[in-house]
């Protein structure tokens, strides 16, 4: 996505802080390593890539599944290293966590109330459709 936003013209001057939301939902049924997505995707070079391109109140969502607890303490200690704040989201079990990551301080109080003020709406079993805008060629 650097690499796209450096080669193309954009209405916006600079091409880096660019993007609100990036979401990353990279899952494998049979993953070949403890943690899905890979600890590629947890990598120093790819969490100052994805900062980068995020405004500086952009959030970052990762769906994190993992074979046991130590390995979504770890990718949550990884993700603590490149953004102020994280929310997160388990699941039943606790091996999987959808990780909130915003690209600045925000104050977590006021973002529960936030969330508890709108629990009646995220909690609705409404179907959510959602659109991938491809970039201009």
């Amino acid at each position: 996505m650097i690499e796209y936003n450096n080669k193309t013209e954009k209405k916006y001057a600079n091409k880096i802080d660019y993007y609100d939301l990036i979401i990353n939902e990279i899952n494998d049924i049979n993953p070949k390593e403890e943690t899905t997505p890979s600890k590629a995707y947890f990598s120093d070079e790819f969490l100052e890539n994805i900062t980068n391109l995020l405004t500086s109140n952009g959030v970052y969502i990762v769906n994190v599944m993992s074979k046991n607890y130590k390995g979504i303490y770890d990718i949550f200690v990884k993700l603590e290293e490149y953004f102020p704040s994280i929310f997160s989201i388990p699941t039943q079990n606790r091996l999987c966590s959808i990780f909130l990551c915003f690209n600045s301080k925000i104050d977590m109080e006021q973002y529960q109330d936030i969330f508890e003020n709108n629990k009646e709406i995220i909690e609705r079993d409404d179907v959510v459709e959602l659109a991938l805008i491809n970039p201009i060629k």
